[in-house]
This record gives C-alpha cells, structure tokens and sequence, in this order.
C-alpha cells in the first residue's frame, strides 16, 4: 500500500534543499503556504542583498535607510553582498529628492550604519563606479575588515582607485579586477589572508607595458607557505622563483591570459624573434629545428612549465592563450586533466603549429582522454589542429566529456565528411551536453583586413553547412542532439515521413552549438514539421548516412 508523502512530512534538510533548488519568484510564493515553510525560504530569499543607486535610486536609499534605523530580514539572513555604485549623479527621473546635495545627505548619514548592521556577510562584491566620491569609497574600504566572517572578496574597479585594504585573515577567495598600478593596495591584504585558496587578478587598466603588474613582488612577501588550488591571472606576470614555489605546490586550476592587442607574457616573451626567426629560413627550416631555436629564446616559458612537473604539480583545469612544446611536455607527464581550454592556437608559419597539433595529439593528449569533461582547442586558421581523421579516434574516446569546442576546416577537400564526423561523435558520447564547432580560417587573410575578408569566408562556409546538414543521417533521436547551431544558422530536428532530419529555422549565434535535449514524441514532431514549411534548397534530397572518421 503506497503512503501519500506531504511536503512538510519531509525532513528540514531535505526540505531545505529542495528550496534552495527554486527561483526567487517561486520562494516569495512558496514563503506564503505556512510559517514552517516561510521560516526556510527568508533566508535563502534575502541571502543576497544588493545596494546599487544606479538602477532605482529612491529604492537605494529607503534600504539603506530601513538597513540603519532597525533590525530586518537582510541584516538576519544577508550572506553575499554587492555594493554598485552609490554616489548618483543628477538629474534623476522621478526622485523624492528635489537637489544632488539632500540625496549625498541622506546617503552619509545611512550608508555606514546600515553596513555596519550586516554581520553575517561571508561574500563582498564591490564594483565602483567612476567617478565615485572619495567618502564613498572610504566608507565601504572601513567596511570590509570589520566582516569577522568573510571569506570572498571580489572587487571589480576597472578604472577606479580603491583605497588600500587592511588585514583580512579569513579571506579564502579573492578575486580582483583593477588596474596594474593599484594592486600593490591590496598587498596586505593578501599577506595577511593565510588561508587563502584562490586567487584571481585582472589587470584590466595596464596602459604602461613597463609597469606591467609582477605578483612575485607581493609573493616574495609572504612569510607562511598558502595552500593555492586556484590562479587565474590576465595581463599580470609571474615567475616560479623559490619564493613562489612553495605558495603553488597545491594547485589544481590555473587560467592565464594576456591583451591580445598588448605586450606578449612572460609565457612568450620574444614573440618579434618569433617573426624574425620565421622570415629569416621561411620554409627551408624544418619543424623540429624551429622549435629547438624557439625553445632557446623562450627560456622563461620552459623554465615555469619545468618547474610545475618537478615540484609534481598535477592541474585538473588549465585555461592558457598561448600553448608551445613546454606545455605539451608538462601535460604530457602525468594524468588526471578534468579541463583543458586552449582558445587561440596560432603560430607565425603552418608548418609550427601543425608540428604543435601532431606533438598534442601523440604525446599530451592521450594521456588525458579518459579523465577530461570539458575541452576547447580552437585553432585561429586551418591546421591539423581541427577535426579529421587523424585526430578524430581520439576524441572518440573522451567518455566523459561534457562540453567540446573544436575547430572546422570547412576549406578542406573533406569538409562534408569531417562535419558529419563531428555530428557522430556527438551521438558517441554519452555525457555530452554542448557541442561547439568553430570556424577555422583560411591562413591567406592572416594580417589583412580581417573584418571583410572574414565575413566573406563565413558566407561560404555558411553555405557548405546549409547543403549539408539536411542530408545527414541516419538519426537515432535518443543520442544526436536536438538544436545545432552552424554560426548564425540555427537547425532543429524534426520528423517527416517517418525520417528524422535537421532543418533551418532562423538565424542566431557566433558558433556551431549542439546541446542535448528532451525529445518529442516521433507523432508530436511530425505534426509540427506539417505545419513548417522547409525552406531548405537541398534538403528534399535523400537522406545521406554519415560515414565515421574512426
């Protein structure tokens, strides 16, 4: 005999997750069934309270107002707090306050108390806004040390000044987003976080590649070893000094980035010999000899990777713009990779970056294939880098890939066969939710007007995808993915007759995106593609089985 189970029969732990699973406009429902369930969905209601005068300023001041003169429910249940920019500036539509001067009134007199009155924040994230007044700026610096609880930090200043932090000794994450000459404000704070576990910096202002920020000089500073399993570090430089070992020795993800449109990193840092040394042999150099000479005036990038494999640093995730045969090295010792995202591989001469694929493929790359969830190896123009028949078993055998993002050589003699290929292995993997396809470029527009000749290539490329997407098959609906997007093409799958087939339906988005779905019943679809009428050219011709690469 089967038990009707009534929710509030359930246990509070299980009842609080389910809660914490429902979007805010359910809870505020929900919170007016009974008291025994609004008592659980206040906290989680009013966990993160916002104060940002950009948006609704009369809103703004009313909280922080409610916030100063009295207990409520946010200075009770606020765990995470954003700070947004406080000091509007004038005219505002529709305000109680009839001058600039009774609006920055009201706002010193409130603002520091009602902040004052949240003591149970753990997560802070402050993102001024130019031009913010500096007793603004004073008010919530003084805040911030006095949260004995927090543990996350995040400041987004971009091109504001932040006055310089005290100690936070509880600190676990901190993430920074300013300019290179304003991090030195947060050494202390840094220096006194001893349990510090993760670490991003982004300097985001750098305008002097000569006072490029360099986070050695606040490491060196430390005097107890950190416990780091999280880098992620854009346009700031570091080297693996005895002083910086030992703050990395535990580390799991690491993300570098560099301004594209800036001075290289310490990652590649004569990328002008790179060039020199190209135009110099052309294609009279072999490969294997251009990456001994490249390796020789790269001592700074295999010195960092070197030093990662001997002290036996093993990363599950690493997100890095510029890859070289250092970095294969290090990937190619050891196993375990959960994450790899490799955005922009390029290199002065073809035959460099195909040598870089070929040395990917045969050496790093399988030592990660049973162990990777989420992969990106996007190659900026056609190599041996995109999806074919030489690489193509390989990812046949990533199992537990989640998220893919390769590139198409839609240029090549078998462009068709590698696009099925691609919607195959989409099929052969089982845990597969996003299926990314980007478009790698022919080589000859590298350095001109990229703009035009770009969009000229994308239009070609566009119509390759739309003669051939409608012919593929067969379709086995519980393991292809339901919507496919091919750059701006946006496909469904659909029955008619019996036969399941993609067919355009509109335009939208940057890449190819494959992502699973629940599927219709066969009668439910069919009934719709009834009703559309297929616009598609070639996609009344009959049904093409797609032959594997594998």
């Amino acid at each position: 005999m089967t038990r009707n189970v009534q929710l509030l029969t359930l246990p509070t732990e299980i009842l609080g997750i389910i809660l914490g699973l429902c979007a805010l406009n359910d809870l505020t429902e929900l919170r007016q069934v009974c008291r025994a369930i609004n008592s659980l969905a206040e906290p989680l209601i009013f966990s993160t309270l916002t104060i940002n005068t950009h948006s609704w300023m009369d809103y703004a001041a009313n909280q922080v107002k409610s916030l100063a003169e009295g207990e409520t429910h946010a200075s009770l249940y606020a765990r995470r707090l954003v700070v947004g920019s406080v000091d509007h500036r004038f005219p505002y539509v529709h305000s109680k306050f009839d001058s600039e001067i009774q609006y920055i009134l009201h706002m010193k007199k409130y603002l520091a108390p009602a902040l004052a009155s949240l003591k149970n924040v753990r997560s802070v994230r402050w993102i001024p806004q130019p031009p913010e007044s500096d007793w603004v700026m004073d008010v919530v610096s003084r805040f911030i040390p006095q949260l004995s609880l927090l543990e996350k930090l995040e400041v987004e200043a971009y091109w504001a000044m932040v006055p310089p932090l005290p100690d936070l000794p509880n600190l676990q994450t901190l993430s920074l987003k300013i300019g290179s000459n304003n991090l030195t404000d947060f050494a202390a704070a840094m220096k006194s976080a001893t349990k510090l576990t993760s670490l991003t910096i982004d300097c985001c202002g750098v305008v002097d590649w000569e006072k490029k920020a360099d986070l050695n000089e606040i490491f060196e500073t430390f005097t107890e070893p950190r416990q780091l399993r999280g880098l992620n570090l854009s346009d700031c430089s570091i080297h693996l000094s005895e002083g910086v070992v030992q703050h990395v020795r535990s580390l799991r993800s690491l993300k570098l980035k560099d301004d594209q449109h800036g001075e290289p990193s310490d990652l590649e840092e004569n990328r002008d010999e790179d060039w020199q040394l190209a135009d110099e042999e052309e294609e009279r150099v072999p490969a294997p000899v251009l990456v001994d000479r490249i390796k020789q005036i790269r001592p700074k990038s295999t010195a960092f990777w070197s030093t990662l494999q001997r002290e036996s640093v093993k990363l599950e995730e690493l997100d890095i713009d510029k890859v070289d045969h250092a970095l294969f090295d290090y990937l190619g010792s050891y196993t375990g990779l959960r994450d790899l995202h490799l955005p922009n591989i390029d290199a002065v001469r073809r035959v460099l970056v195909d040598h870089l694929a070929d040395y990917f493929y045969t050496w790093a790359f399988p030592k990660h294939v049973a162990t990777l969830e989420r992969l990106c190896l996007v190659s900026a123009y056609t190599s041996t880098w995109c999806f074919g028949p030489k690489n193509s078993f390989l990812f046949f055998q990533c199992q537990k890939l989640r998220q893919l993002q390769i590139g198409w050589d839609a240029e090549d003699v078998d462009a068709k066969k590698n696009l099925f290929g691609i919607l195959d292995l989409s099929a052969a993997l089982p845990l597969l939710d996003e299926l990314t396809i980007s478009y790698s470029f022919n080589r000859s527009i590298r350095g001109r007007n990229r703009v035009s000749l770009r969009s000229y290539r994308m239009g070609i490329y566009d119509k390759l995808a739309r003669s051939a997407l409608p012919k593929y098959g067969p379709i086995d609906t519980k393991k292809h993915l339901r919507y496919i997007l091919v750059h701006r093409l946006k496909w469904e799958l659909f029955c008619r007759g019996g036969v399941w087939r993609y067919r355009y339906v509109g335009i939208k988005g940057p890449h190819l995106t494959l992502v699973r779905t629940a599927e219709k019943s066969e009668d439910e679809d069919d009934e719709d593609g009834d009703q559309v009428q297929d616009k598609q050219a070639d996609g009344d011709g009959d049904i093409v089985k797609a032959s594997s690469p594998v």
